[in-house]
């Protein structure tokens, strides 16, 4: 697919976005998350740090992801697809790709074209959750969509992106569970959103909603963590059960 012009247009980064071609390998993109990461380092603006963390939070997953061959022949799009295909009841075990639990957290937009009835293709653009509840309700979308490229917004000054993966070995390895947090938070840590999403709960990225629901509006201190930790737990063996 590197050689079908649509799926190969390279990368933008700007002040605002990061934008990938689908056929990126990951091997590109933690070349092309370097380079980016080291640019806005230099950069005196204040997103800087916010850019950094959703970079760098989306370059933890990718080297975490496989061996440096299969890194430098897997495409982003191939491992996404991987994700949507086995969504539906009696497609095999579901696939936690770290990488996607990532792009899912930071509000990714996937641009795709779909096949209508006429035989023709036409574009859309949807954030990665959006794409999941659409396959969600119609499971044939996903044979019927071709992805082409993906847009990660660069947030605020103080929104923080973190992610996390538990494995049997810390590389080349899947996920038994896998996260990513995207805070948005103010000057005086008041949290005024808040995304925590996970990979191995639910056949696709889950979000923890009531966690985050709790986490609204409040300031972020230690002092909370075991109430919410106690709400997480309870909210996931509720979807496990």
């Amino acid at each position: 697919i590197q050689f079908i012009p649509d799926l190969n247009t390279g990368y933008e980064l700007t002040d605002n976005y990061l934008k990938i071609a689908t056929s990126t390998t990951y091997s590109e993109l933690i070349e092309i998350l370097s380079k980016g990461i080291d640019n806005l380092k230099h950069i005196n603006r204040k997103t800087t740090i916010s850019d950094i963390s959703i970079l760098e939070a989306l370059d933890y997953m990718a080297r975490r992801t496989a061996g440096r061959i299969v890194r430098n022949a897997a495409t982003i799009g191939g491992n996404t697809m991987l994700v949507l295909k086995h969504i539906p009841t009696g497609t095999g075990e579901p696939f936690p790709s770290d990488l996607f639990t990532a792009l899912f957290a930071v509000e990714t937009k996937i641009t795709y074209l779909l096949l209508d009835k006429n035989g023709s293709f036409k574009e859309h653009t949807k954030t990665a959750e959006a794409l999941v509840e659409a396959i969600i309700k119609d499971p044939k979308l996903a044979d019927e969509i071709v992805l082409t490229s993906y847009t990660i917004p660069l947030k605020d000054a103080n929104d923080v992106a973190l992610a996390q993966k538990v494995a049997l070995r810390e590389v080349n390895a899947h996920s038994i569970v896998n996260s990513t947090i995207n805070f948005s938070i103010n000057d005086e840590l008041i949290v005024k959103s808040a995304v925590l999403v996970f990979g191995g709960i639910a056949p696709y990225p889950w979000r923890a909603a009531t966690t985050e629901k709790a986490m609204k509006d409040k300031k972020l201190t230690l002092a909370d963590a075991e109430k919410l930790t106690k709400i997480l737990a309870k909210e996931v063996l509720e979807e496990l059960d």
